[in-house]
C-alpha cells in the first residue's frame, strides 16, 4: 500500500531525528503532522503511535506532567470511534493512573 510506505518513510526520518541527531523538538513537530494526517485518514495503528511518542518526546522536552498525559488520552478517548482504538487508550489512560 502506498500510504503504508509513505508513513514508514515518515517514521523512519523521525526516529532517525530522535536516535541519531538528537532532534526532539523537530521530532515532536513531524509526529504532530504526522498523527494529525493519520487520523484523518483512519491509519489508526499509525495514530497511536504517534499518541505514544508524542507524549514520549514531551516527556524528554519538558518535565513530566502526568495531568496533561492523562488530558491528552482522555480527549482522545473521546474523539475515538474505534472500539480497538478505544482499547488501546483505555490501557494507556490505566498505566497513568
Amino acid at each position: 500500500d502506498a500510504q503504508e510506505t509513505t508513513y514508514k518513510k515518515q517514521w523512519l526520518e523521525i526516529d532517525t531525528l530522535i536516535a541519531f541527531t538528537n532532534q526532539t523538538k523537530t521530532a515532536l513537530e513531524k509526529i504532530k503532522l504526522l498523527q494529525q494526517k493519520t487520523k484523518e485518514q483512519g491509519a489508526q495503528a499509525d495514530y497511536i503511535k504517534s499518541l505514544l511518542y508524542q507524549i514520549s518526546l514531551e516527556e524528554k522536552i519538558s518535565e513530566r506532567n502526568i495531568n496533561n498525559e492523562i488530558a491528552v488520552w482522555e480527549q482522545q478517548l473521546k474523539l475515538s470511534t474505534n472500539s480497538i482504538e478505544k482499547s488501546i487508550l483505555h490501557c494507556q489512560l490505566a498505566t497513568n493512573w
